[in-house]
Parts: C-alpha cells; structure tokens; sequence
C-alpha cells in the first residue's frame, strides 16, 4: 500500500476484489473497480450471493489429484470463447501453478467476509459481472444495486478477459 500514488484507481479481480477492497479501507482512493468479485464468495445464511462451501472444497480436492486438470477444467468452464483455450492449456502445462498457493487463495476467499467493510465505503464503485461465472454467482447484483453500485453485466464467466469481446471502459 505504501507504493501507491496518490488517490489510485484500484482494480481487482476474483479475490484480488477482497484485496482491493481492503486497500480501499486503508487509504484514499479514487476509484474501486471490482471485476468477477464480490466482498464475500461463500454462501451463507445472511449471505445467499456466494457459493456453497462444499463447491470450493471439491475443487480443492480435484487441484490435489491433479493440479493441471483441474486448472485446466476450470478455464474452460470460465470462458465462453473457446479461441485461446488450447494455448492456455498450452501455458497451464509450461508454467505450473503451485498447489500450496491456489490452496492458500481459496481459504482466503472461504475465510473472508468484507461486506460490512464494503457497505462503510465512500468511494466510486464500478462492478463488472459475467452472467456465466460459477464462482461469483449473477444474482449478486441484487445487492449491489441496493448499494446503488453501477454494474456492468458481460455474457462472460469469470475469466472475462479470456473472452475476445471483453473491453473495460473506465
């Protein structure tokens, strides 16, 4: 945080959205953009905007019995533009993630609730939502229409930028 110009524009995507979010809680911004987020991802009784934690667990599990696959079955699922899949995959296989650190991010996300956080922040916010991501569910921009946050919907899933159409107008 301390490397940041002044009054930032902040841009976070999937749990990089908790991270900017923090930040924004720290310091003065000018402006949050949340892109495939959302300031909590598991679903709870107070909380029907997430996922089932069971869902995260399960893909935690496929990550250990084969962390390419998974990755790779993952991707595919998020993308509706098939065109740059197989040189993702390609990348996948060349440069492996590691296990540990996609573990860690995923009990980042089961373990991090923001949206009180969220809902104290004075600061322009834009959303941008794909209407096919399995992880940050459509429904949730109920809520932040309620926090009269402008949303943007994409026919993506949540891996936007995968998708040829995906332009981010700030």
């Amino acid at each position: 945080v301390k490397i940041l110009p002044n009054n930032p524009i902040i841009l976070g995507w999937s749990l990089g959205g908790l991270l900017a979010i923090n930040i924004a809680t720290k310091i003065k911004i000018s402006k949050l953009i949340l892109v495939a987020s959302t300031p909590n991802f598991v679903q709870t009784n107070d909380w029907p905007y997430g996922i089932d934690e069971n869902n995260f667990r399960q893909f935690s599990d496929a990550l250990e019995i084969n962390l390419s696959k998974g990755l790779k079955r993952f991707v595919s699922l998020q993308t509706q533009d098939k065109t740059h899949l197989k040189t993702l995959n390609q990348l996948i296989d060349k440069f492996p993630a590691s296990a540990k650190a996609l573990n860690q991010g995923l009990e980042i996300l089961l373990s991090t609730d923001l949206t009180h956080e969220f809902t104290q922040l004075n600061v322009p916010t834009q959303v941008i939502l794909g209407d096919r991501d399995t992880l940050v569910p459509i429904e949730i921009n109920e809520w932040y229409q309620l926090q009269q946050i402008p949303i943007r919907i994409l026919h993506t899933g949540h891996l936007p930028f995968l998708d040829t159409s995906f332009k981010l107008n700030l």
